[in-house]
């Protein structure tokens, strides 16, 4: 009898649309901004592996998420 999975969404983004020609976060105010300043955070908190597995992942600015608004940036454990 097969299992059944629940998987969580996986979202694909091309962070270089937020950059400006010399790198930097091209938005400067409002919703556009914000996006790239979360996206930012979650790029940085999944690329840290010195970071402890219990610090919780960037504060998700604008969903409404139960788990106390934290994405989940780090791998489900090998089944």
């Amino acid at each position: 009898m097969a299992r059944s999975t629940t998987l969580a969404p996986m979202y694909v983004i091309n962070l270089t649309h937020y950059l400006d020609a010399k790198g930097a976060i091209a938005p400067e105010r409002g919703p556009a901004r914000k996006m790239a300043d979360f996206l930012s955070a979650v790029v940085a908190h999944a690329s840290d592996f010195d970071r402890s597995h219990n610090e919780p992942g960037p504060v998700c600015f604008k969903c409404r998420k139960r788990d106390h608004r934290v994405v989940d940036t780090g791998l489900p454990p090998p089944p």
